[in-house]
């Protein structure tokens, strides 16, 4: 699993080598690798429900730059 930083044409390169999946990306998978994406807004709700649910009322959201994706 990884996170790419790298040029499609490493992650193919290694994608050829073992099997590769891709995270929050916009790379569209292919021969060499799988991507998986993450509704970060869905997931931060679902989240703050079940903790809700289990009666935690002091809840913060911090963010960081829009650029700074985790």
């Amino acid at each position: 699993v990884v996170k790419p930083m790298l040029e499609q044409e490493d992650l193919e390169r290694y994608g050829k080598r073992c099997n590769l999946i891709l995270i929050d990306t916009d790379l569209s998978p292919n021969d060499y690798f799988g991507v998986i994406n993450v509704d970060d807004d869905a997931s931060a709700y679902q989240l703050t429900e079940l903790i809700y649910n289990m009666n935690h009322r002091k809840i913060a959201y911090f963010y960081g730059a829009q650029a700074a994706r985790s």
